[in-house]
């Protein structure tokens, strides 16, 4: 259906998760897909969450997003914040996990898969953007 609406695919990016079996069918999502030609690279799972965190802010001075179309998406990454701690009053070093958090994590695995293809003697421009509440 979606290479029918002309759209054309690099590379397709999944959490370390794909390959775990559905309880029904004994068959992994990565499975599935190849079965209808999507292939996946598999994003190993992070050791620490502030490296898929850190890889999240690199990657995002060269991320476009279509403002309508992807709106959902930008609302869930400035949303993204820490985990409050009520009781000593300052914020865990964990993010709060909610619907703005699965938003996020897929957007990490999108940064932990990608790999930066600049040319010999570029100039890499930085542009600064707020991370929400990862500031």
């Amino acid at each position: 259906m979606l290479k029918e609406r002309g759209y054309v695919y690099g590379q397709h990016h999944a959490p370390h998760d794909i390959s775990v079996r559905e309880l029904g069918t004994g068959v992994s999502r990565w499975e599935s897909a190849r079965k209808i030609g999507i292939n996946f690279a598999r994003i190993p799972r992070v050791k620490n969450k502030i490296d898929s965190i850190n890889a999240a802010r690199r990657i995002l001075d060269v991320c476009w997003f279509d403002e309508e179309r992807c709106s959902l998406g930008i609302d869930r990454l400035e949303a993204y914040r820490k985990e409050w701690n009520e009781h000593l009053q300052t914020y865990k070093p964990t993010p709060l996990h909610d619907e703005n958090s699965n938003g996020a994590d897929a957007f990490q695995t999108l940064a932990m898969g990608h790999k930066f293809h600049q040319a010999p003697g570029a100039k890499r421009t930085i542009k600064r953007v707020s991370a929400g509440g990862w500031t």
